[in-house]
C-alpha cells in the first residue's frame, strides 16, 4: 500500500512540476496557450458528494464515521499547510516565480485521492474525543462551513446579476478586431465565452465558472488598441487557466477551515498570487515600454474583485508590490521542483492524524462481549485471518467507532453485533 501511494505521489508531483513550468503559457503547439493543470472543482465536488451520499444513504453511526475522520485529517492538513505557506510567502515571492507561488496554493486540490482504500494509511497520531461530543461538533462545523460557502456563492450570484443586468455585446469593430487577434494568439478555437460591455463595470474583468456562462466585461470607457491588447491578454489568461474555479477552491478551503482566523488572511494572499502569476504570463516577451503601459493601466484602473471573478485592478494592499513586480521583475527560479516536492510531502503525510470517538481493545471491539471461540468457528478463511492481523491486538484504538470495518466479513460482523445487513 505504501509503495502504491508513493508511485501515485511521484506521478502527480511530476505533473505539477510540468504544469508549473507551463503556467505562464505554452508558446508552441496547437493546443490553447493558457490552460489549467489543476481542476479547482475536484476537492470541493468530492467532499460535497461524500457528505451528501453519507447523509442520504448511510446513518451517522456507520460509514459516515470513516468520512468524518478523513475530512478531519484533510481539514487539519490544509489548515496547517496554508498557515506555513502564508508564513513562508515573503521569502518564496523573492525567490521563485509568481506562477510557482500560485501553484503552491492549488496543490491540496488532489488530496481527495487519499480517500481511496488502496491509498489510505493508518494514522500515526490519534485525537480522541468523547462520542457524545461528536454530533454537536460535527453539526457546528457543517453549519459554519455551509454558511460561509453559501454566503460566498450567493454574493457571487448577486454580483453577477447586478453586473450583467444592462450588459450588451461589444459592437465596436476596432475593439472586436483586437479581441479576435488576442483570441487567436491564445489559440482558443470556437470560444464559448463572450465579450460584453456593462455600465456597472468599473474595471475590466471576467466572471463565470463555466465556459458558456463566462463573460469578459469591459467598462463603458475608451481604451487605446495597445491598452485593449493588454486587457484582453490578461483576461484570457484567467479564462484559459480557469482561475474562477481556482478561486472557488480557495473559498471552499476557507469555508472548511472557517474557525481558523489565519485562513482568511491566507485567502487574500492566494488571490494576490493568482493576479501576480497572471501579470507574469501577460508580460512574457514584452519590452520595457509595454511593461510601463501595463503598470499605468493597472494604476488608473480602480475596482474590486467580488465573488469568483478575476479583474485587472489591484487591491490597495497589493498595488505597490504588483507594480514593482511588473517594472522590476528580477531573476527568479522557476520553482517547479519545489512545487513537485511540496505536493509529494503533502500527499504522503495526509491522514497521519486520525480521529477516534472512543478507545478500547481490538478484542472488545471485534467480539463485543461474544465468545471468541464462537466467532472463530465461522469458516471465514483468509478474511478472518486478515481481521485478526489488523484488529486483534490489545490497546488498538477504535477509529470511526469500529475497528477497520471493511476487513470484517458479514458473518463476523453479525457475530460481533455489527452486521451491515
Amino acid at each position: 500500500m505504501n509503495g502504491f501511494r508513493i508511485v501515485i505521489a511521484l506521478s502527480f508531483s511530476g505533473i505539477f512540476a510540468w504544469g508549473t513550468l507551463n503556467f505562464s503559457g505554452v508558446e508552441k503547439g496547437e493546443r490553447p496557450r493558457y490552460r489549467s493543470c489543476v481542476g479547482g472543482w475536484l476537492l470541493p465536488t468530492f467532499v460535497a458528494t461524500l457528505l451528501g451520499l453519507n447523509l442520504v444513504f448511510f446513518s451517522w453511526d456507520g460509514m459516515n464515521q470513516l468520512t468524518d475522520t478523513w475530512i478531519f485529517g484533510v481539514l487539519l492538513h490544509v489548515s496547517l499547510y496554508f498557515l506555513l505557506l502564508t508564513l513562508a510567502l515573503p521569502l518564496l515571492r523573492r525567490s521563485i516565480r509568481a506562477g510557482a507561488c500560485a501553484m503552491l496554493w492549488l496543490v491540496p486540490n488532489y488530496l481527495y485521492m487519499t480517500y481511496h482504500t488502496n491509498l489510505f494509511l493508518p494514522p500515526h497520531w490519534i485525537v480522541t474525543l468523547p462520542w457524545r461530543w461528536m454530533g454537536g461538533l460535527t453539526s457546528l462545523w457543517l453549519a459554519g462551513m455551509w454558511t460561509v460557502l453559501g454566503w460566498k456563492i450567493v454574493a457571487h450570484l448577486r454580483f453577477r446579476r447586478w453586473l450583467l443586468r444592462e450588459a450588451e455585446p461589444v459592437s465596436d469593430p476596432e475593439v472586436l478586431s483586437v479581441w479576435q487577434a488576442e483570441v487567436e494568439r491564445a489559440r482558443v478555437k470556437k470560444p464559448k465565452f463572450r465579450l460584453v460591455t456593462s455600465p456597472q463595470a468599473v474595471t475590466p474583468m471576467s466572471i463565470g465558472l463555466f465556459e458558456r456562462s463566462t463573460r469578459v466585461v469591459l467598462p463603458r470607457r475608451h481604451y487605446t488598441p495597445e491598452e485593449l491588447k493588454l486587457i484582453f491578454r490578461h483576461e484570457l489568461v484567467h479564462v484559459g487557466r480557469a482561475d474562477a474555479w481556482n478561486k472557488f477552491f480557495l473559498v471552499f478551503c476557507n469555508a472548511m477551515c472557517w474557525f481558523n482566523p489565519l485562513m482568511w488572511l491566507a485567502m487574500r494572499r492566494s488571490s494576490e498570487d493568482l493576479e501576480l502569476s497572471c501579470d507574469e504570463a501577460v508580460l512574457t516577451g514584452l519590452d520595457e515600454e509595454e511593461r510601463r503601459r501595463y503598470a499605468q493601466l493597472i494604476l488608473r484602473t480602480a475596482g474590486d474583485s467580488r465573488g469568483f471573478t478575476t479583474c485587472l485592478s489591484a487591491s490597495a494592499s497589493a498595488l505597490r508590490y504588483r507594480l514593482k513586480s511588473i517594472m522590476k521583475p528580477g531573476r527568479k527560479l522557476p520553482g517547479a521542483l519545489l512545487v513537485g516536492t511540496v505536493f509529494f510531502v503533502l500527499f504522503m503525510t495526509c491522514g497521519q492524524v486520525g480521529l477516534a470517538y472512543e478507545a478500547g481493545t481490538g478484542e472488545s471491539a471485534i467480539y463485543h462481549g461474544n465468545s471468541r471461540q464462537g466467532v472463530l468457528e465461522h469458516r471465514c478463511g483468509g478474511a478472518m485471518a486478515a481481521c485478526l492481523r489488523r484488529c486483534w491486538s490489545a490497546g488498538t484504538r477504535m477509529l470511526w467507532g469500529t475497528i477497520w470495518p471493511r476487513c470484517l466479513c458479514r458473518r463476523c460482523q453479525a457475530a460481533a453485533g455489527r452486521s451491515t445487513g
